[in-house]
């Protein structure tokens, strides 16, 4: 997938609920540096849209169109598993004919179970006053309801 990859970073982690997890940071050969690309983000505003239009299309933040794959029971592979965590389940057939609706069921429980922030008494515990209830990880956050380039702060704000 990357031709010439300059040099890596990696760092494995395990998570509270016991799942290894990796990040990975790439640095390509020819790629840009970061104040080069800072730069180009502030000046050109045909490469700062081309940025957001990218952002926009791989990162989701709302799981609102994957929400009606959930409201019947499907079976997966002949199992009922509507309670069963899908990454200990078998992989879903590429060949099912409602393998889209599947997948997408999938992805549903997946963000539900493990990309979403609940807080729990760890998140106030640091809190002076008790009887207030904020978290410490600044949950909830506000929604950006577009993806831009604050050329004050020099943030790329992502919705």
């Amino acid at each position: 997938m990357f031709d010439h990859i300059k040099t890596y970073y990696k760092c494995y982690e395990i998570a509270k609920n016991g799942i290894l997890h990796v990040h990975t940071l790439l640095l390509l050969e020819d790629s840009l540096d970061p104040n080069t690309l800072i730069q180009l983000l502030h000046d050109h505003e045909e490469f700062q849209e081309s940025i957001i239009n990218y952002l926009n299309d791989i990162i989701i933040q709302n799981i609102d169109k994957y929400k009606s794959f959930n409201e019947t029971t499907h079976e997966n592979n002949g199992e009922n598993n509507e309670n069963i965590h899908p990454c200990t389940t078998r992989p879903i057939n590429t060949n099912a004919n409602n393998f889209h609706e599947l997948f997408n069921k999938d992805i549903y429980k997946l963000m539900n179970l493990r990309n979403r922030h609940m807080c729990s008494l760890t998140c106030y515990k640091s809190n002076v006053d008790a009887s207030k209830k904020f978290c410490k990880y600044g949950f909830l956050q506000t929604l950006v309801d577009k993806t831009h380039f604050d050329d004050d702060t020099k943030l790329l704000h992502i919705k």
